[in-house]
């Protein structure tokens, strides 16, 4: 890879998942206004097995895909990764079709133990997504192992534009047939904008097949021994990307009735959950957004260094990532703390009361620190993956998710903690496993965090202590809510000047300038 290009590959997934995550969010505010907050519901009960079956379909292939991809190029074995492509497309299609079958044909007794029997035919508009989801899904995996980053980034970016307009046209149009209906349209939307994200990628397949197929084709592999391969990384990604549905399913049940058994109401237990899931656990998690770009980017070119047996170039690639990982989560730790409850107030103040905005803000304070071990982990996994340690990090996330299910049974029943207690387990969970993962990843290339911490928390304290001053300013002129939209968007800026001078610029420091090859 060229100088920079791991970063510049990394930027590009960044910003157009990050432009995605705005434009769902703002989608979902005039759909509730179309289909109601029953309607609203009644979407949510749709996705569970939705997401539970893509977890399985999508969750491991394209990983391999890309890692192995990225290796057999390495060693210009250019017709094994256009095989393997092929082996998984098939697999893919076969597995995500029989996904679509269980939806379509189990969707009214899905519906009924949902306790919402007429929803049954919610589930016809989404099951197209799920066939559409896992073959385009091998071609994001093929493009990334050839570490190219805009079709997979631009791909995802097709999804939400037309799950947005398609959606919003059909749940308006079919509204008048009844609430079940409009929520049909929206997720036949999503259906809609899966197909338009595949054909985009079939285009862009098509149109670099042809402009290389100059290179030279040579095959060293069978296609039996190709998808044992792909079989042997898949499986245990897959199994490690169950774990954390199935335990947050687990910490879902265990809240709300052990704060029940310390005497909260079921109602106000279950809006303790609410807050704590649905309010502060979104706004955690999208940060780390950006982690899970960067790793993304960060397992296809490990697998190429470590083809090529490049041990120095692979330390520095991993501590690279670690510096850009760092840099942005601790910020972002950082303005939690300091805005966390601007930010509530703006997002929940008409629909919280004070007492409830309150908790939030508590529990958004005390998660704040999650978002940078939750990161890490991230990225850990991305290199113990990308060094064949695959089954390594779903041994440390099941210990890590096992771990924070003793702390819940333990914290909720303190009563000064209560709910807290799901917060401080998960940090808990996230710091353990980035620890395991951190003392492999240390023990297989010698990389390591000692040189990175101290410079980005310096870089990280000076952009939020800047929004900060900047803010007071503001204030002075503007509204509070303007006031941090100025400030924001200057931090921003400031963030991005400093992140160039730190990690792009010629005359970086802390070996930023060393070239990747």
């Amino acid at each position: 890879m060229a100088k920079n290009g791991f970063i510049k590959g990394a930027m590009l997934l960044i910003i157009f998942n990050l432009v995605g995550k705005i434009i769902g969010a703002v989608y979902r505010i005039p759909l509730a206004n179309i289909v109601g907050s029953v309607g609203m519901g009644k979407y949510q009960l749709a996705f569970p097995l939705y997401c539970l079956i893509l977890t399985i379909s999508t969750s491991g292939i394209p990983v391999a895909i890309s890692k192995l991809v990225a290796e057999y190029n390495s060693k210009n074995r250019f017709k094994d990764s256009k095989r393997l492509l092929r082996i998984s497309i098939l697999i893919l299609t076969v597995i995500s079709a029989i996904g679509m079958i269980v939806v379509i044909f189990g969707a009214k007794f899905i519906a009924k133990i949902q306790g919402n029997a007429s929803n049954y035919i919610c589930y016809y508009g989404i099951a197209p997504a799920i066939l559409f989801v896992g073959v385009l899904s091998a071609f994001r995996g093929y493009f990334q192992g050839n570490l190219l980053m805009f079709p997979t980034a631009f791909s995802g970016f097709i999804e939400q534009v037309f799950k947005m307009v398609c959606g919003l046209y059909l749940a308006k149009r079919l509204i008048v047939y009844g609430t079940e209906f409009a929520v049909l349209g929206a997720l036949i939307g999503i259906s809609i904008s899966e197909l338009f994200a595949f054909i985009f990628l079939l285009f862009c397949y098509i149109f670099y097949s042809r402009k290389h197929n100059h290179m030279q084709e040579i095959s060293m592999l069978s296609y039996r021994h190709l998808t044992k391969n792909l079989i042997n990384i898949s499986v245990p990604v897959t199994l490690g990307g169950l774990i954390t549905p199935v335990t947050s399913m687990i910490d879902s049940l265990l809240v709300v009735n052990i704060l029940m058994y310390r005497g909260f109401s079921n109602s106000n237990a279950t809006m303790l959950l609410g807050i704590q899931s649905g309010v502060v656990e979104p706004l955690i998690n999208l940060p780390v957004v950006i982690a899970i770009s960067l790793s993304t980017v960060l397992l296809p070119n490990l697998s190429s260094l470590l083809a090529k047996n490049s041990k120095t170039e692979i330390k520095n690639l991993i501590e690279r990532a670690y510096q850009i990982c760092l840099s942005i989560a601790i910020t972002c730790a950082i303005c939690f703390v300091i805005f966390g409850g601007q930010i509530l107030s703006f997002l929940y103040g008409r629909s919280f009361d004070p007492n409830e905005l309150g908790i939030a803000i508590k529990l958004l304070f005390l998660g704040s620190l999650n978002i940078i071990f939750l990161s890490l982990v991230q990225v850990t996994a991305s290199v113990l993956q990308g060094m064949n340690k695959q089954k390594y990090p779903v041994k440390s996330l099941l210990i890590g998710c096992s771990i924070k299910i003793v702390l819940d049974v333990v914290l909720l029943l303190i009563q000064p903690i209560n709910i807290m207690g799901a917060v401080i387990s998960g940090g808990v969970c996230y710091l353990v496993v980035f620890m395991l993962n951190y003392n492999m990843v240390k023990k297989l290339t010698g990389a390591t965090l000692s040189n990175s911490f101290f410079y980005v928390s310096i870089q990280a304290c000076f952009v939020c202590m800047f929004a900060y001053f900047s803010n007071l300013l503001f204030k002075m002129v503007f509204s509070e809510m303007i006031a941090m939209f100025i400030a924001g968007i200057l931090a921003v800026l400031v963030f991005a000047t400093t992140f160039y001078v730190f990690f792009m610029g010629k005359s970086g420091e802390y070996g930023f300038e060393n070239k990747i090859n």
